[in-house]
């Protein structure tokens, strides 16, 4: 049965569906009003709020490098596909080590579950129910993104909801994330990892102008 989990809190807010255990999320469903007001340097989160995350950034990675890594995972996996489809009347089948950039889940390679370490900063950018963005960072390693099930550049499925309690500093209208104050749900939106990282790789080659 479908859920908040997986549905996209922004489009679908009027039909959202909860669960018995998720009833306590409703009140959280509240704008971030912290974008729309003027900026200010330093606050604090009034209420809880609910947002799902609609993307996760390396900070200590720089755009070319997070552009020849993708190329090199989605050049892999290519080459993969055409080796298996060479290949499928053989029962033997190689490991696979690379994303599938073409299926809906698009889980992360095998290759990239690597130990992350706690030098490293992410950004996430969220979003809320009535579709306002704002960027997120790390004050701490965030243990959801770390955790044994996480790998890959995104480390999570994108849409994953996140509840940040009220109280979080807020400063010029970014939030600054403790494990303390932040509830990770999980969930994804399946529209939203589909053929992800090849999205992505042309996002961040239109970022700098990147040109071959």
């Amino acid at each position: 049965m479908s859920s908040v989990l997986v549905q996209d809190i922004y489009k679908d807010r009027t039909q959202l569906i909860f669960h018995p255990i998720q009833e306590t999320f409703k009140g959280a469903l509240i704008p971030y009003t912290h974008c729309l007001a003027e900026t200010e340097n330093l606050t604090t989160l009034n209420d809880n709020t609910l947002f799902q995350i609609v993307d996760v950034r390396d900070t200590t990675v720089s755009t070319m490098s997070l552009i020849d890594t993708i190329t090199d995972m989605i050049n892999a996996n290519e080459g993969f596909q055409d080796h298996y489809k060479g290949n499928r009347a053989t029962r033997h089948r190689p490991i696979i080590t690379s994303v599938d950039i073409n299926d809906d889940h698009n889980e992360p390679p095998e290759t990239e579950n690597v130990h992350i370490n706690n030098n490293v900063i992410y950004r996430l950018i969220l979003q809320d129910c009535f579709g306002n963005l704002c960027y997120a960072y790390e004050e701490e390693p965030l243990q959801f993104l770390r955790g044994s099930n996480t790998k890959g550049i995104f480390r999570i499925e994108l849409g994953s909801k996140l509840l940040v309690h009220g109280g979080t500093k807020v400063s010029i209208n970014t939030l600054h994330l403790k494990n303390e104050n932040i509830t990770f749900l999980g969930g994804r939106i399946i529209k939203l990892n589909y053929h992800l990282y090849k999205r992505k790789l042309k996002e961040l080659k239109d970022e700098i102008g990147y040109e071959i």
